[in-house]
């Protein structure tokens, strides 16, 4: 299974490569319709809980869901950066960093890990919707001031943990930029699109995502004691990614 996906990574990536690097000011918009497909979510979950479902932070079966991640935002017309993030002498994990088209500073930073030490089919879940979403939005128009990070060495117990967030929260504040963050944090859940927001009157243009019923129990949020407007969303991935994608709407342009 683990050599599959590496083809998919091969052949997305070969596909990205025969395009021209996505230019400030006139990236290509994605294919496909301007909203999430569950089928889509579902095949891109299938490839992390079945082909590499345990990720450690800094592992080569990590790296490999990195390149993955990244060939289908380069697909998706994203310019693509990565952002190394230390674990332990010698080993690093990687956040993987699509930039809003054309140069923009972000207003809205959508967040999600893919590191897993356990496996986990919720986690593969909410991976999948992210690249759906990424792609969705940028079939909806032009442009856009959504950034889509998805972070490395989050499940690890080296410092603490959540060196991902924490690697991403220092950059955004040593670049003076003060975007809301969106965590998805449980799209495979069953019953409703819900949210956990801490501080709703803080989240600029998506304030519609506090409107969301409050998840119960409350789902993980891993920008909790960021210095930054934050909130985690959760629920079905279809559900879920109508409601991302109408609060992302005002970022648009």
């Amino acid at each position: 299974m683990q050599v599959r996906l590496l083809v998919c990574v091969v052949l997305a990536l070969a596909g990205a490569a025969c395009a021209e690097a996505p230019e400030p000011g006139s990236s290509p918009a994605a294919s496909g319709p301007p909203r999430v497909q569950s089928e889509v979510v579902a095949r891109h979950a299938a490839q992390f809980d079945q082909a590499i479902p345990k990720r450690p932070a800094g592992s080569q079966q990590e790296a490999t869901a990195a390149t993955y991640i990244l060939g289908h935002l380069q697909v998706a017309g994203y310019a693509v950066r990565l952002d190394s993030v230390p674990v332990r002498d010698l080993v690093s994990s990687t956040n993987v960093v699509a930039l809003p088209p054309g140069g923009r500073a972000p207003k809205v930073v959508v967040a999600v890990a893919y590191d897993d030490a356990t496996g986990g089919a919720r986690l593969a879940d909410d991976i999948g919707l992210f690249l759906e979403a990424a792609r969705a939005l940028r079939s909806a128009g032009a442009g856009h001031s959504v950034a889509f990070v998805a972070l490395g060495a989050q499940d690890t117990e080296v410092g603490g943990g959540r060196l991902g967030s924490r690697r991403l929260v220092r950059l955004l504040l040593e670049r003076d930029e003060d975007p809301v963050i969106v965590s998805l944090s449980g799209a495979g859940d069953s019953g409703e699109v819900c949210s956990s927001p801490p501080e709703p009157s803080r989240l600029g243009g998506v304030e519609d995502l506090a409107r969301l019923p409050r998840c119960e129990p409350a789902i993980d949020d891993p920008f909790l004691d960021a210095p930054l407007p934050h909130i985690a969303v959760g629920g079905p991935p279809e559900a879920l990614g109508e409601q991302l994608l109408a609060a992302l709407a005002p970022a648009e342009g």
